[in-house]
């Protein structure tokens, strides 16, 4: 498995992110379903109540999901 270094991160508040427009599908979503994985791997933190998302590091969190072929629920 090849080991990619770790974009320097560009922190947006979830909710700024979301109007952006820029994640492929629904972030809430997402965080509801996977925010322990998210914020293990590093794609979200959290501040207070506030969660911030770095777009290239969400990215290389899909990707990873992908490429073990494990959907974006968890299995429970």
């Amino acid at each position: 498995m090849e080991i990619k270094p770790k974009p320097t991160p560009q922190w947006e508040r979830a909710s700024h992110y979301i109007a952006s427009g820029k994640c492929p599908l629904d972030l809430r979503w997402l965080l509801f379903n996977r925010k322990p994985d998210m914020l293990r791997h590093g794609c979200a933190i959290q501040v207070g109540r506030s969660v911030l998302v770095d777009h290239q590091r969400l990215m290389l969190f899909l990707e990873e999901l992908s490429q073990r072929n494990e959907g974006l629920v968890p299995q429970r």
